[in-house]
Order: C-alpha cells, then structure tokens, then sequence
C-alpha cells in the first residue's frame, strides 16, 4: 500500500515517477529541514506550511512511506528519521530489503 502512494506532481504511484524529492515538497506545501542518513537508508524531515511536521523515508533511493506527525513537535520528527536510519523503526511493508 504505501507504494501505491500517489505523487503530489505527477500523480502516479510514488515508486514509478521521477519526481525529485525538491518538485514533491514545493507541491505538497512542505518545506525540507533537515535530512538523515545510514547505509541505504534516507529520512527527509519537513515542515507543512500548517506548521505540522513530518518525515518522508526512503530505501535504496526508492520512497518508502511519509508521515504526518501533527500534535508533535520538531524534534519528534527528528527522532523518528533518527530511529528509521538507524533501523530502530521500520515499516513491515517495506520490499526494498
């Protein structure tokens, strides 16, 4: 399922366009703040223009899944793209590995 995620820009499934990681967040109205990595493991931390923030996760260079994390605040974001880079959080979905 979180494969089939649709793109922001184009509008296919997030695993078959080539979007850049910049043309997803302007769309989205989402600014990036930081970004973390580990081995073949990538995590984009982001603020909405609403003032949530949230992470996208990467594997490989393929897109994994996005989180929204509202109520939290930036450093909860963080904490997860830290986790999910250091293989504390995964996603039981993930076919990448």
């Amino acid at each position: 399922m979180y494969l089939q995620m649709e793109c922001e820009v184009c509008g296919i499934p997030r695993y078959k366009c080539d979007c850049t990681k910049e043309e997803v967040m302007k769309q989205s109205g989402r600014v990036e703040y930081h970004t973390y990595g580990l081995e073949n493991r990538e995590a984009v931390v982001f603020k909405y223009d609403d003032g949530t923030w949230g992470c996208d996760y990467y594997e490989n260079s393929v897109f994994i899944a996005s989180e929204k994390y509202e109520g939290h605040s930036e450093e909860y974001a963080e904490s997860a793209a830290d986790n999910y880079c250091s293989r504390v959080k995964n996603f039981e979905n993930n076919q990448t590995s």
